[in-house]
């Protein structure tokens, strides 16, 4: 597998590690040679990392190549804020290990999904793994309940401006329950994740970029339906 690095060579250590199982092209912090890199090298996959092209080259370069005929999967490092404009771009926080650009390039080679059916079962599926990752016990009903709230969230943002009257109900009717027994069931599923510990708190980071003592204090429903659904809705879609 192909992968164009371009990052400061200060940071080419640090990133040597993650990549040695590719095929790594490194180019200069510069827009020209990055863009030429890519139409020769033809890569599965761009890695930019901080420190290295300043937002302004690296947005332009992005926009230059979005629509190139073999579009590689573009995998921006850092606090790269600004690439939440560029929706075909995967976002970390820190350097992703192998299997995740190995991920990120399936599923940039993977067509253009066309079905709303085939969308929802993705979206369950990305949704699912996170409740994992944050160490939800899958079988409780709060577990169920809160994947159904973050999925209805994503799609109707407005629901997480009235949780209580109009979100719960929702997930209620789905499960054939009450909007109380609901709120009661994700908290209680919170709390059980939050007393044992998150279970992949790099996962989480990379994911939701949260740093690490977001943990130290358990949310509240509406606090963590709002942060999966929002980190869904920028970041996995």
């Amino acid at each position: 597998m192909k992968i164009v690095l371009c990052t400061d060579e200060r940071n080419v250590p640090a990133c040597a590690a993650k990549l040695r199982n590719f095929d790594v092209t490194r180019v200069e912090c510069d827009r020209l040679a990055l863009v030429q890199a890519v139409v020769s090298c033809q890569p599965d996959a761009v890695i930019l990392c901080d420190p290295g092209l300043n937002e302004n080259e690296a947005a332009y370069t992005l926009e230059f190549l979005k629509d190139a005929p073999l579009r590689p999967a573009y995998i921006l490092v850092g606090e790269n804020h600004w690439g939440e404009r560029f929706p075909y771009a995967y976002l970390f926080s820190r350097m992703p290990d192998s299997l995740r650009i190995e991920d990120c390039v399936r599923k940039n080679k993977e067509p253009q999904m066309s079905s709303t059916l085939q969308d929802e079962k993705d979206m369950e599926l990305s949704v699912t793994e996170i409740l994992m990752k944050l160490g939800i016990p899958p079988h409780i009903k709060g577990y169920r309940y809160l994947r159904s709230a973050v999925i209805m969230a994503v799609n109707d943002m407005s629901l997480l401006d009235s949780v209580t009257k109009e979100l719960y109900p929702s997930v209620a009717k789905t499960f054939h329950t009450t909007a109380s027994c609901v709120e009661r069931a994700i908290r209680h599923a919170i709390c059980s994740a939050w007393e044992k510990g998150c279970k992949d708190p790099a996962f989480i980071e990379d994911n939701l970029r949260y740093k690490a003592d977001f943990f130290q204090n358990r949310p509240t429903n509406s606090e963590l339906i709002a942060l999966l659904s929002d980190s869904m809705r920028l970041y996995c879609s």
